[in-house]
């Protein structure tokens, strides 16, 4: 949980979590599994 994602959708912080990691992705990073969350919000893991 980062408190960076409070007040954002779902989809901006999945955006923002793979502009972060477009290096590694352009890289060949194939598959990646993440639950961006604000604190006080629930996850699956």
């Amino acid at each position: 949980m980062a408190s960076a994602f409070s007040g954002m959708t779902r989809l901006a912080r999945h955006r923002a979590v793979t502009d972060l990691l477009k290096p590694e992705l352009d890289a060949g990073l194939h598959a990646l599994a993440i639950e961006p969350a604000a604190p006080g919000e629930p996850t699956r893991w």
